[in-house]
């Protein structure tokens, strides 16, 4: 086996590995954010139950943190 040989053989292993972690890392990425989305709404559920101004609505945590930094209470 030539050295170009054992150069491309290695060149497609690393190829085929950094495709297998780009692929586990869009799966990971995917189970992470299902699992944070239904965390959010339970930190919304919190945070809503001490701003009695906020409307008594499902909504994530995000969209809460938008209410309270661009609608104050006045």
């Amino acid at each position: 086996m030539s050295i170009e040989e054992l150069n491309l053989k290695t060149l497609r292993s690393k190829i085929i590995l950094i495709l297998m972690m780009l692929i586990l890392s869009v799966i990971l990425g995917t189970v992470v954010e299902i699992s944070l989305g239904n965390q959010w709404e339970l930190f919304g559920d919190a945070f809503r139950s001490h701003n009695n101004y906020l409307p008594r609505r499902e909504q994530p945590f995000f969209n809460l943190l938008f209410v309270d930094l661009f609608y104050p209470v006045y």
